[in-house]
């Protein structure tokens, strides 16, 4: 658990408390806890991501099974985009509720973090380089700055965490950057409405702002702008579904994800229902569960 993050954990992010932690931390446990954390520069090189991809695809493999030669390989694009779910829900979740509630900020930078890589070589969680620290607070002269500025200050550092990740993504595959902008999004969204079931409406508008502004203050795209649509079915049920598609489907056992956007009319009143009691419940499981299982 990170020191400085500690006033969240008596609300309804008490479950993400040990998403991230610190290297000493870890040192201080057992042996056993050193096991499988791996540099995350060295996880986003070609031939580790390789491996944690193949490791991944293992438990969506199709075919009999004393007929090996015959058995079906999910596609490798789908897989990349399912595991960077893992690693990109992680640091948005955490990250984005620290920004909000308490104005602080996590050293994400690929250089001072670390993985650890759970079941199947998914990412289960982040660890802070000692030499980094726990984060800086954002300065308090912020708030009487203008809109387009405050913006900056409050994202420019956690958009760039996620980008570094995103730029060694993509040389590994077909998918350009939407897709795992998209992902990364489909977690910014649920963190957020989250934090306003709570009552922290007025904490989450700055998220908010981020998604209704196209241009960021230093002229590039956001990345995040208007991430989600919202529609409403031949049956009167009413979804949000991503802009971008993340090809889950493409891995046959999974099919789609409940706010695919290439089929919004598949969605029935119960699985809209199995949505909304989802996302009241505040576990990691939760937050990843219908765009992961």
């Amino acid at each position: 658990m990170i020191d400085a993050l500690s006033p969240l954990f008596a609300g309804p992010m008490v479950a993400y408390r040990d998403l991230i932690t610190t290297y000493a931390q870890v040192q201080a446990g057992d042996e056993a806890s050193l096991q499988r954390v791996v540099p995350a520069r060295d996880v986003l090189s070609p031939g580790w991501l390789a491996a944690c991809i193949a490791a991944h695809g293992m438990q969506y493999e199709t075919g009999p099974a004393d007929a090996a030669s015959h058995i079906s390989a999910p596609d490798e694009q789908a897989l990349l985009s399912q595991w960077s779910k893992y690693l990109l829900s992680s640091m948005v979740s955490l990250p984005l509720a620290a920004n909000l509630l308490l104005d602080h900020q996590l050293p994400l930078e690929l250089r001072h973090l670390s993985l650890r890589l759970g079941e199947h070589g998914v990412v289960t969680q982040l660890i802070l380089d000692d030499a980094a620290g726990q984060g800086t607070s954002l300065p308090a002269e912020i708030e009487s700055a203008d809109e387009a500025t405050r913006l900056q200050a409050r994202f420019q550092g956690y958009l760039a965490h996620l980008e570094a990740v995103i730029e060694r993504l993509v040389p590994h595959t077909a998918l350009g950057p939407k897709v795992f902008w998209s992902n990364a999004a489909h977690y910014f969204v649920y963190i957020v409405g989250m934090l306003e079931e709570q009552g922290w409406v007025a904490q989450a508008a700055p998220a908010r702002q981020l998604m209704a502004t196209r241009i960021l203050a230093d002229g590039r795209r956001n990345p995040l702008y208007q991430p989600v649509s919202d529609v409403m079915d031949r049956h009167g049920e009413r979804h949000t579904p991503r802009k971008v598609c993340c090809v889950r489907y493409r891995i046959e056992c999974l099919g789609y994800c409940s706010n695919c956007p290439l089929s919004i009319e598949r969605a029935t009143a119960r699985r809209a229902q199995t949505r909304r009691v989802d996302q009241r419940a505040n576990s990691r499981a939760a937050l990843i569960g219908s765009d992961l299982s």
